[in-house]
């Protein structure tokens, strides 16, 4: 059983195109250490209920040699995918862009995951009518996350997406589920 620690994003991005991306690094490895960790963790789990041996070095290996990167391209062209959008990063780049920066010193001790999910759909990553159409460029880059020290004036995240309008709702929205303190919080395990 895997239990992680969702009192922040997985992770350095939240929203359609810019998690494709991520994914796309991860395969190559160069993915965020939590996101890895929690691939490589799930991934041994699976081989593990399918009598794989030495599943870790196996994903490493596949992530290492660059198969597991084909498997996927492989799949992406199967479901009728253009391979060409995921080295063109003019295909969903977003209009319009706003860093949220911090106001103070201190420490990044809470972020607030409902309020950075609702923000990702107020870009318009999700729907909130049924006729509402989603836009593959919005999304969310977070620089820094829960335990690392920030400084006045330093980015904590952008915001993304190709509507001015809803990129101000995003904007606030993450501004506000960014919690920060004098003191180092305690960073819970990952993985527990």
């Amino acid at each position: 059983t895997c239990f992680t620690d969702m009192n922040q994003p997985l992770g350095n991005t939240a929203g359609l195109w810019c998690e494709v991306l991520e994914s796309v690094e991860c395969l190559k490895g160069k993915g965020p250490d939590d996101l890895m960790a929690v691939v490589y963790h799930l991934g041994k789990s699976a081989l593990d209920i399918a009598g794989v041996d030495d599943a870790v070095e196996k994903l490493k290996s596949a992530i290492e040699n660059g198969s597991a990167l084909e498997k996927f391209k492989e799949m992406v062209e199967a479901h009728g995918g253009d391979l060409n959008s995921l080295e063109d990063f003019e295909i969903h780049k977003p209009k319009y862009k706003m860093k949220i920066i911090a106001e103070n010193d201190g420490f990044i001790t809470q972020m607030n995951t409902l309020e950075l999910g609702q923000a990702v759909v107020q870009l318009g990553v999700g729907k909130q009518l049924s006729g509402d159409q989603l836009d593959y460029s919005a999304g969310i880059q977070f620089n820094k996350k829960i335990g690392q020290t920030i400084l006045k004036g330093e980015t904590l995240a952008e915001v993304f997406c190709s509507n001015q309008e809803k990129l101000e709702i995003g904007y606030s929205l993450v501004g506000n589920a960014y919690y920060l303190r004098k003191n180092s919080p305690k960073v819970l395990d990952l993985i527990y």
